[in-house]
Order: structure tokens, then C-alpha cells, then sequence
């Protein structure tokens, strides 16, 4: 017993010792400086700099601002049940798991195991009084801990962390995405169902001049070349019919891809309810905004953003595996050859022990794992460089798609207004008997040409004013509530 008490009198000081490094070396990092690096931004994206696109609730959900019940409802099941987000969101869960494993390595670790067991010994191993066979049984208690002598377990905390920050980012992204990849195939499917009933308008109207050419030469006032004219065009217009048909299940089914259908919706292909007739006027969609927000609100630029991080984490992690470790560990436990003397004080037992490891000589294997995350940061630092500029080409082409489909639209509307004035007088001309039917045929076409023209002229404008909204980082909230990763 007196033994005992000086050897816990003996761990006193080493406890000390212990806590004294656990203070003094503690909170060394060896990981590079974090800057992120720096782009040749433009001065401004429009003529108002002073406004700015973050925090910015109309791009949050920009699709509302088409005020179509059925495009949201599609959206919102896009959102909700794509196989995309749904992978996203997984490694969301995964990545939220490993911070959480990152962040236990910080804190003391807690075991414990019991043992019993019967042994026989050679009579030569037998102490005087000692029975044979002898039982054996052993409960323990280990705690052992790691200073994090050089960072390196707060630096894999810091990667798990920016790692799920990434895996968030690219969630939002993916959304974003999605939401624009969704509102597009809408509006092309709805351009493509104005254009079938322009285009079986435009049969009827075939087959009534059809019909007229077939009188007439009954009746002895026209030729057969008038009505074989009158016939080929309709069959022209007619074999225009089951291509247009054909797109516009293809475009259904891959809208229902995009809402999360299973295989049996997608295969009985039933009509989507609720699709307008004529395709929307697009929103007002601003631009001009500070050319620094766009890093702040592209999801995209947010996640390479935060994987560059994490790489800078790992570049300190492998620096520190250079350099030894010391980790610290108790045991305490009892033990007896009878049950019915565990926890009692004569058995039981304790152990307080230190550990300093390093390497030595490993034939450049840990220099050359810093080598290895230093490249790996330099290539998360020109993977942000060119996310950034792909980001800025996309606003670019979208802003300049955006101006010249309006002035697209604007000639579309006017060439339709001109073809549709000369069918009037045209049809007046032929009803009165006073024009040449090539005459009409080709007003017929004219004007039907230049209503499939303005359709897709229409369509043009939508699209890229989707483009503009996902470019300028719409589709998602910048500023969610905020919950601790690792709950």
C-alpha cells in the first residue's frame, strides 16, 4: 500500500509534465497561409455598380416570377426528387458524418475491455501455495489522447469541414442547375406545342385551299397544276406534322426524367396538365451588379472555394506527419484470480504512460506526401482560377443572348406582321378572283414560316434570360439558417 501511494505521488509531477506541452505546443499549425486568389475582376457588369446581386431574394426562386402554376409544381418536384439531389444530399450526410469523425480525433478516446480466463502451468512455474489450474479475470479502462503537437487533428477538422462545405455548395449547385435545366425543357416544350397548332392551323388552311382548287377546276375556272400545287403543299405541311409530334413526347418524357418520375410514369407518357398554350413574356432581369458579388453568390465558385481550403488543411496535415507525436494514455483497471476480489483495493491496477514518435528515416515517403498535397493545393487554386472564368463567359454569353434575342424577337414580330398582310391581301386577291394562286401558295408559306420563325425567336429569349438568372448564381438561398455541422 505504501508503495502505491508513492507511485501516485511519482505520477503527480508527470501529469504535470504532460499538461505543461499539452499548453506550451498545442495550436501549432503548419498548414500555408489561406488566400484565395485573386482574379482581374471588370470594374463593373452594367451601368449601376452600386447594385449588387447578393442576398438578392429575387433570384432565390426566380422561376416564381413567371407566375405559371404548373412550371412551379414542376420545379418543386425537380427540387425535391431528382436522383441528382438526392446523391447530393447524400454526400451532404457523408461529409457532414466524416466532420464529425474529424472533430471526435480532438478529444480523448475512451475504451474498455474485461477478460477472464483458466490456466494450467508446469509444476516448475508454480509458486509456493499456488493452485493449478489458476483463473485469471481483468477489467479495464483505457483514456488515451493526442496532442496535437503541430495541427494536424485540427487540420483535418478544418479540411472535414471545408469538404462539407463543398459537398453543400455543390448541392446548391446541382439545384440551381436543375431548376434552370427544368424551366428551359419547359418552355421548349411549350414552344413546341404552340408550333404543332401553328402547324396544324396551317393544314387546315391547306386543305380549304385544297378544296377551293378542286371546285374550281370541277368547275372548269382553274387547272390541275393549280390544284396539283394546292396538294403538294398540303403534303409538305402534313409531313412537317409527325416530327413536331414526335418532339413533343420526346421533350414530356425528359421533363419527367427531370421530375424525379419513376420508369412506369415514364413509360405510360400521359399529357403533363397544365401547360399554357402560347409561351410567357420573360422578367425584367437585371444584371448589373457588382462584379465581386458574383464570387458570393455562384454556388459553383463557393464550392471550389471551400475545396481549396480544404486542400491547405491537407498540405498542413502532411507537414506534420514530418514531425514526431506524443500521445498520453491511463489505464485503470482491477484483476483477480477470483471474481469476488475485483474492485477491491488490493486488486486494483492503474497504468499513466507517455508516447513520442517520429519518423526517422523512411526513404522520403513523408516528403514526398507534402509534395503530393502541395500539388493538390496548386491544382484546387487553378481549378478556382478557371471555375471563376467559366463563370464570368457564362454571364457574358448570357447578357449578350439576352440583348440580341430581344432585337431577334423584335425583327421575328415584324417580319410575321408583314407576311401576315400580304396573306390578307392575298386571300382578299383570290376570293375576288384577281391573284395568281402561286400567289397565295407562297404568302401561305411565307407567313407560316415567319410564325415558327417568331415562335422559336420567343423561345430563344426565354432561354437565355434562364441562362442569365442561373449565371448570375439564382436557385438558391446565400444565407439559409445556420446549424452546427456536426449535429
Amino acid at each position: 500500500m505504501k508503495n502505491r501511494k508513492k507511485m501516485h505521488k511519482r505520477s503527480i509531477p508527470l501529469c504535470v509534465t504532460f499538461a505543461t506541452a499539452t499548453l506550451l505546443f498545442t495550436g501549432c499549425n503548419l498548414a500555408p497561409d489561406m488566400k484565395t486568389p485573386d482574379e482581374n475582376l471588370p470594374a463593373a457588369l452594367g451601368s449601376v455598380s452600386e447594385a449588387s446581386v447578393v442576398n438578392n431574394p429575387a433570384l432565390d426562386q426566380w422561376w416564381l416570377r413567371f407566375n405559371d402554376p404548373t412550371l412551379n409544381r414542376l420545379v418543386d418536384d425537380a427540387l425535391a426528387l431528382h436522383p441528382g439531389v438526392m446523391q447530393s444530399l447524400a454526400a451532404v450526410q457523408q461529409a457532414r458524418a466524416a466532420l464529425g469523425m474529424a472533430k471526435a480525433d480532438r478529444w480523448p478516446a475512451l475504451t474498455g475491455n474485461a477478460q477472464a480466463a483458466r490456466k494450467e502451468s508446469p509444476a516448475f512455474q508454480l509458486a509456493p501455495g499456488q493452485t493449478d489450474p489458476a483463473n485469471a479475470f481483468q477489467i479495464n479502462a483505457l483514456l488515451s489522447y493526442e496532442i496535437d503537437l503541430f495541427g494536424k487533428v485540427a487540420n483535418a477538422s478544418r479540411a472535414a469541414r471545408a469538404e462539407l462545405a463543398a459537398s453543400e455548395f455543390a448541392l446548391h449547385g446541382t439545384r440551381s442547375t436543375l431548376a434552370a435545366e427544368t424551366v428551359s425543357l419547359y418552355f421548349n416544350l411549350v414552344a413546341t406545342r404552340e408550333q404543332l397548332n401553328l402547324t396544324e392551323k396551317a393544314i387546315e388552311t391547306r386543305r380549304h385551299t385544297v378544296r377551293i382548287r378542286e371546285k374550281r377546276f370541277e368547275a372548269g375556272y382553274g387547272s390541275d397544276a393549280e390544284r396539283q400545287q394546292a396538294l403538294a403543299d398540303l403534303a409538305s405541311t402534313e409531313a412537317t406534322l409527325p416530327d413536331i409530334k414526335q418532339a413533343v413526347e420526346q421533350l414530356q418524357t425528359a421533363l419527367r426524367v427531370l421530375t424525379g418520375a419513376d420508369p412506369a410514369s415514364i413509360w405510360q407518357s400521359a399529357p403533363i396538365d397544365g401547360i399554357p398554350t402560347t409561351l410567357p413574356e420573360p422578367p425584367e432581369a437585371h444584371w448589373n451588379y457588382l462584379p465581386a458579388s458574383i464570387l458570393e453568390r455562384r454556388p459553383d465558385i463557393l464550392a471550389a472555394s471551400a475545396r481549396l481550403e480544404a486542400a491547405n488543411a491537407r498540405v498542413g496535415i502532411a507537414r506534420a506527419q514530418r514531425w514526431p507525436s506524443l500521445s498520453i494514455s491511463a489505464i485503470l483497471g482491477t484483476a483477480d484470480s477470483e471474481t469476488d476480489g475485483l474492485f477491491t483495493e488490493a486488486s486494483r491496477t492503474w497504468t499513466l504512460a507517455g508516447n513520442l514518435a517520429g519518423p526517422i528515416y523512411d526513404f522520403g515517403k513523408t516528403r514526398n506526401r507534402v509534395r503530393s498535397a502541395e500539388a493538390q493545393m496548386e491544382m484546387a487554386e487553378w481549378n478556382y482560377r478557371s471555375i471563376v472564368r467559366q463563370a464570368f463567359r457564362e454571364l457574358k454569353d448570357s447578357v449578350t443572348r439576352v440583348n440580341f434575342s430581344n432585337e431577334s424577337v423584335q425583327s421575328r414580330a415584324k417580319q410575321e406582321q408583314a407576311w401576315r398582310r400580304y396573306l390578307d391581301i392575298s386571300i382578299n386577291r383570290d376570293e375576288s378572283g384577281y391573284s395568281d394562286p402561286i400567289e397565295l401558295l407562297d404568302a401561305q408559306r411565307g407567313h407560316f414560316a415567319a410564325e415558327l420563325a417568331l415562335v422559336t425567336a420567343r423561345l430563344n429569349r426565354l432561354t437565355a434570360t434562364v441562362d442569365l438568372f442561373r449565371a448570375l448564381g439564382g436557385g438558391w438561398d446565400p444565407n439559409p439558417a445556420s446549424t452546427d455541422p456536426a449535429e
